[in-house]
C-alpha cells in the first residue's frame, strides 16, 4: 500500500467515524427535528495527486445547531419555522417562534465544531500510516 493510500482509508475511516458522532450527538441532543440534520450530514475522502481531502456536508442550518444565535440578533426566516411547526403537528405561530429566537437566541450546541476538531487530532499520523512512511523510506 502507499503512503497516499494509507493516509487516505485512515482519512475514510476518521471522517467515517467523524459523522457517526455528530449523527449520534444530534440525536441525543434533540436536534433531529425535520430529520434533515442526520440524513444530510455526510462526507467524502478524495485523493486528488497527493492530496488527501475529506469534504463534510450539511445542510446550511447545521452553522445555527452548533454555533448558536445571539440574542437580540435579527430574526431567522419564518419559511423553515413554518415547515417545521407543519412537521411536528405543532400549534403554533411561525411569526411568534422566529421572533422569541432573534429576541432570545439559540443555544450554541458546538457538536459540529467539536467533532472536526476531534477528527482534525485523531488524524495526526496514526500507526499504520507511519508504518507506511518507515517502509517507504527504507525501500
Amino acid at each position: 500500500m502507499s503512503i497516499i493510500s494509507a493516509v487516505a482509508e485512515e482519512v475514510r475511516k476518521r471522517g467515517g467515524t467523524m459523522i457517526i458522532r455528530i449523527k449520534q450527538d444530534l440525536r441525543s441532543a434533540g436536534k433531529n427535528a425535520s430529520g434533515a440534520l442526520i440524513d444530510k450530514t455526510k462526507g467524502e475522502t478524495t485523493i486528488n495527486g497527493n492530496v488527501v481531502l475529506f469534504e463534510g456536508e450539511a445542510p446550511a442550518h447545521y452553522e445555527f445547531v452548533d454555533k448558536g444565535r445571539k440574542a437580540g440578533a435579527t430574526p431567522p426566516p419564518i419559511k423553515p419555522i413554518n415547515a417545521w411547526i407543519k412537521q411536528k403537528g405543532l400549534d403554533l405561530n411561525a411569526y411568534a417562534v422566529a421572533k422569541s429566537i432573534g429576541k432570545k437566541g439559540i443555544k450554541a450546541t458546538n457538536i459540529y465544531s467539536d467533532s472536526v476538531e476531534q477528527f482534525i487530532k485523531d488524524i495526526d499520523l496514526t500507526e499504520g500510516v507511519r508504518r507506511e512512511i518507515i517502509k517507504d523510506i527504507k525501500q
